[in-house]
Order: structure tokens, then C-alpha cells, then sequence
């Protein structure tokens, strides 16, 4: 009878650290907003613009659209990691990226910001990373 008693505590204290590591990681980081679609305000490489973004709500990652500084974007948001990536096309018909940016998102209840890097393609002018924030 000891054996069983013993051998059923280890099982439920096992299953009880199983139900937490996976409990917390489904869960949102704090400052994460779950849906970053709307207009932000955006410097990158010390220009400021506007930057308007449409998100798709499903899938883990969802989906972005838009603009920055007029031209389109398209990437994906990822609440979970609280990333977001896209590309930056000049020419929208042949969708040849002009820039790459990834930023990182975090909220304070009143405003959402990114912030993060963009790099520009290799034949291109101006090569080299640069800074990008945004708020909203």
C-alpha cells in the first residue's frame, strides 16, 4: 500500500508541473498587444511618416498589410512572440522587396509601440541596418 500511495503522489506532482509548463506557455506575454492594425506613427532612419496596417485575425501569426511612407508593406504579426515582420515594396506588381524590417511590440494600456530594424536590399543605395520605432 505505501508503494501505490508513493507512486501516486510522483505521478500527480508530475502531472501537476506538466499542467503548468503548458499552461503557461499558451498564454500572452504581458505587453503584447493581440491586434496591431490601425495607423502608427513611424521614424525610420530618422524620417518620420505614417504607417497604416491591416491585420487578418487568423492563425498564430496573422497576417499584415498596408503602407509606410505611402509604399506598401506585406508581413505577418505574431501576438505570441509579440513580433512583427514585413517587406517594403516599391513596385507592388513585381513585389521585389526594397526593405526589411522586424520589431518587436509592447503595450502600456495607452499606447502601443515597435521598435526595431530595417535593412535595405544589397544593389541598392544606402545599404546597411537602420533603426525604426513607432507608437500608436
Amino acid at each position: 500500500m505505501p508503494y501505490i500511495r508513493n507512486t501516486l503522489s510522483k505521478v500527480a506532482g508530475i502531472a501537476m508541473c506538466v499542467g503548468i509548463i503548458f499552461s503557461s506557455t499558451v498564454s500572452h506575454a504581458d505587453g503584447w498587444p493581440l491586434n496591431i492594425a490601425g495607423t502608427w506613427n513611424v521614424v525610420a532612419n530618422q524620417s518620420a511618416g505614417t504607417m497604416v496596417i491591416f491585420q487578418s485575425l487568423v492563425g498564430v501569426c496573422k497576417r499584415i498589410t498596408g503602407t509606410i511612407f505611402g509604399t506598401p508593406i506585406d508581413g505577418a504579426y505574431c501576438p505570441g512572440a509579440g513580433t512583427v515582420t514585413f517587406n517594403r515594396y516599391l513596385n507592388v506588381i513585381t513585389k521585389v522587396a526594397h526593405q526589411s524590417y522586424r520589431a518587436q511590440l509592447s503595450q502600456d494600456g495607452v499606447v502601443d509601440r515597435m521598435g526595431g530594424s530595417f535593412s535595405q536590399r544589397a544593389d541598392l543605395l544606402s545599404l546597411g541596418e537602420f533603426s525604426f520605432v513607432a507608437s500608436k
